[in-house]
């Protein structure tokens, strides 16, 4: 049985203050100095959705790293920062399973050290050169999914050349690196260190200034977003004159709004209708991750829709699902008037409208580590969280019944 993340964290704590340990005798000099010096700079300024991982090797910095957590987490929070993923569950995928952790993740931390490449084995090659060692597949993932890395040199390493690097991940060594020397430059050192991340975390969708979230009960009717209809031909305007078919501007369709076209139809109606047909597709599930309109969190909310479905407005989404480990949304489902939008960890975003939609259907887990999933046409939607079997029937069944409304909404037969 994998040991917890504390323990880890204390094991290494312990390693690495034993007198035999070459980590020790760097830093035990100085180790109050660092203590200090970060509790000064990480000043509590709670940010729950910022995520932090943090990658290094334990014999080159475990001290440095498991003091950084500590310390991040007094800064952006309890949970902010992922450190250690040794305790890996018997029979998953590590790539995997070290990928998807990487993917929740707002920034990287890769702390280098003197002794970063790791060890030289019998045949010569350094651990960064095996594709499976853990760091490797750490900076890897991150750097396959955008997700900003940040070197931190430690003692008195420096940058590794591209020429020292495997090819799939050279790019770090051209990325502005952060340094936490010892010494009287410690503090300001960490200084910079915070203030980076703090940018960082800033610009990601959970600083982003939240739209005024609407309350359970009833949506306002969104006058504004709805087209007036121009004049007929030959009818009279304000001004006395006629406006001709050929003069008139054609309105624009809203991308995310092709159900509330119908010229009788407020948007007020149609989505109250919409929250009708959801609740009798769940037919009364609930679930933690699971959230309806009006009850939706608002970070969570500008999450998914800056990671998947940046054209829509907070206000069109009528349900989500949070499919992520940290609860940070950035991968899960969302249902707008029209469309399915959705972003699994290992793919790209996706979206198919109700009336493009010729099936849906769902999938349940062969086991503890695999995702239930929603079929829809010849894609699939990956449900890792919550009571996931039950949820993908659940919201499968949702989707069908928002297709037959978007059917019966457009005169086809059902």
């Amino acid at each position: 049985m994998g040991k917890t993340r504390e323990e880890l964290k204390t094991e290494s704590l312990k390693r690495n203050r034993s007198s035999d340990n070459p980590t020790k005798k760097a830093w035990s000099s100085r180790g109050c100095e660092l203590e200090y010096a970060l509790h000064d700079c990480y000043k509590s300024s709670p940010n729950a959705m910022a995520q932090i991982f943090i990658s290094y090797r334990r014999h080159d910095s475990a001290y440095l790293a498991a003091t950084l957590s500590d310390k991040l987490q007094q800064h952006f929070g309890p949970n902010s920062v992922f450190f250690d993923v040794d305790n890996i569950p018997l029979g998953v995928d590590f790539r995997e399973y070290i990928g998807n952790a990487v993917g929740q993740c707002d920034v990287l931390l890769v702390i280098i050290g003197d002794q970063w490449m790791g060890p030289v084995d019998s045949q010569g090659k350094r651990r960064i050169d095996d594709p499976s060692d853990y760091v490797r597949i750490e900076i890897e993932s991150a750097l396959k999914r955008n997700i900003p890395v940040i070197p931190v040199l430690v003692e008195e390493a420096t940058m590794p050349s591209p020429a020292d690097l495997p090819p799939a991940i050279v790019s770090i060594a051209f990325r502005n690196a952060a340094e936490i020397r010892a010494g009287r430059d410690l503090r300001q050192h960490i200084e910079q260190l915070i203030r980076g991340l703090e940018t960082i975390i800033k610009s990601t969708p959970s600083e982003v200034k939240a739209e005024t979230e609407e309350q359970p009960g009833p949506p306002e009717v969104r006058a504004a977003s709805l087209e007036k209809p121009s004049p007929p031909k030959g009818t009279a305007t304000s001004r006395g004159k006629s406006i001709d078919a050929t003069q008139r501007k054609t309105p624009k369709k809203s991308s995310d709004s092709e159900l509330a076209e119908k010229p009788l139809k407020t948007l007020h109606k149609l989505k109250s209708e919409l929250m009708e047909e959801i609740q009798k597709g769940l037919k009364g599930c609930t679930d933690s991750y699971l959230y309806l309109r009006g009850a939706i969190p608002s970070d969570k909310l500008a999450n998914a829709i800056s990671a998947y479905a940046p054209r829509v407005s907070r206000k069109d989404v009528l349900l989500l699902f949070d499919n992520t480990v940290f609860g940070g949304a950035k991968d899960g489902l969302l249902l707008t008037c029209d469309a399915v939008y959705w972003h699994n960890i290992s793919s790209k975003p996706g979206k198919i409208s109700y009336t493009d939609i010729q099936n849906a259907d769902f999938r349940e887990s062969t086991g503890i580590f695999t995702a239930a999933k929603i079929a829809i046409n010849q894609d699939q939607i990956d449900l890792n969280m919550g009571d996931k079997n039950k949820l993908a029937e659940a919201l499968a069944n949702v989707i069908r019944h928002l297709i037959e409304y978007a059917k019966r909404a457009r005169g086809q037969p059902d």
